[in-house]
């Protein structure tokens, strides 16, 4: 222990003492302001992946032995108050604008409803450093249209369920600085097919489905572009800052004896110009429009009508959806790809980055939060693709959480 200075030294001596021991406290509490202010920010971030990871995946167990079509009470009662006109606690609206880099969610109808759960996660929102932007569904692969729409086909179809209150919602967001897509998933759609058979893509004269049962829109028709646009029309005047056309393709299935309205069409030409007709529909209602597509889009042509070179001219953003553990092994000359998260995420948004050179769209990935293919994704698998999109200079990331709900949507769009 260093003896303290003879006092005679005097009163200058005494005072730069005092003055330096001022200042390294001064320092001491700074340091340990940081030190807190880090474990903050990690405690945070640990509490919203357990929310939107370990908690979700109970509820989606939970789901899976209820009817689709019949909400739980706890999910049913708010939209039932939303829409029997019941405005208590009604939020005044705040204008958010499109954040500069984005870090959302996905939201599905269910958790979207449920007033408890949507409280805690836009409690966990952090503008600065964590959460900002959630992306709720609105129509879902089944065909399900969370709230009222005025849509004739939609009415046809029994699509529209009352899950939650749009309007409420987006304010309850807006009061955090939350920042709100609308999903619309656009082609797959089984209940509006089995409405229109008409519409639906073909197989030997009948209606086809896919390895996962699910029937589909056909593209090529009018109709059934119509019908997708004005649900995103809907959707955009209930109150959504942005709406995100998701499933925007042709089926991926390789299949020689599917059938179209239109024979010999350019995919690529037409889903670019139905995605610049929702922008022309969109925009002028003061809503971004942004899409979301195959991770490997970019890598190679995939023949489903996802060209970045076209899709970037037109869009505000594409959301790829970069799930290391959906690509196949030996990918981006990654040995197992689910087992290096980062490198493999990387790898994708590399030829994304380099394929939106020029563009208007921004780059905001889906990155894999939920088990697939034998991979069990956690806050480190989680970190690991967020630390790639950095580096790969993205606007942004979207977590795909296990409250995103079937089993068939989880390869990819």
């Amino acid at each position: 222990m260093i003896a303290p200075p003879p006092r005679r030294v005097g009163l200058k001596y005494e005072r730069e003492r005092s003055t330096e021991r001022i200042a390294l406290e001064s320092r001491r509490r700074q340091r340990r302001a940081d030190d807190e202010h880090r474990r903050a920010v990690k405690r945070r971030r640990g509490a919203v992946l357990l929310a939107l990871i370990v908690v979700p995946a109970v509820a989606v167990w939970a789901l899976a032995f209820r009817s689709p079509d019949q909400p739980s009470d706890s999910a049913k009662r708010p939209a039932e108050d939303a829409v029997s006109g019941d405005t208590r606690g009604a939020v005044a609206p705040v204008d958010v604008r499109t954040p500069a880099t984005v870090r959302g969610i996905l939201v599905s109808a269910d958790v979207a409803a449920d007033r408890a759960r949507m409280r805690g996660i836009l409690a966990d929102a952090d503008l600065r450093e964590g959460l900002n932007t959630i992306v709720v569904d609105v129509k879902d692969e089944r065909g399900r249209i969370a709230f009222p729409v005025d849509v004739p086909l939609a009415r046809e179809a029994e699509a529209i369920r009352r899950r939650y209150d749009p309007a409420r919602l987006v304010a309850q967001a807006h009061a955090e600085g939350v920042y709100v897509i609308g999903r619309v998933v656009a082609f797959e759609d089984p209940l509006a097919v089995s409405a229109r058979p008409a519409l639906a893509v073909k197989k030997g004269g009948r209606t086809w489905r896919s390895a996962a049962g699910s029937s589909w829109l056909d593209p090529t028709r009018r109709d059934a572009r119509r019908y997708v646009l004005d649900v995103a029309r809907a959707a955009a005047e209930a109150g959504f800052d942005e709406i995100m056309l998701d499933g925007v393709r042709f089926p991926a299935e390789r299949d020689a004896g599917l059938a179209y309205r239109q024979r010999g069409v350019d995919r690529d030409r037409l889903i670019a110009d139905f995605l610049t007709e929702a922008v022309s529909a969109l925009r002028p209602r003061g809503v971004k429009v942004s899409a979301t597509v195959f991770g490997l889009a970019a890598t190679r042509d995939l023949g489903v009508g996802q060209d970045p070179a076209r899709l970037k001219l037109v869009v505000d953003a594409l959301s790829p959806t970069v799930f290391p553990a959906a690509f196949a092994s030996g990918e981006f000359g990654i040995g197992l790809p689910g087992a290096n998260p980062h490198d493999t995420a990387l790898a994708s948004l590399a030829d994304w980055r380099a394929r939106l050179v020029n563009g208007r769209a921004a780059l905001r990935p889906w990155l894999q939060a939920f088990p697939l293919n034998g991979t069990t994704y956690g806050t480190g698998s989680i970190d690991a693709q967020i630390k790639a999109a950095g580096e790969a200079a993205t606007d942004g990331y979207l977590l795909w959480t296990p409250v995103a709900g079937d089993d068939g949507v989880l390869t990819g769009r």
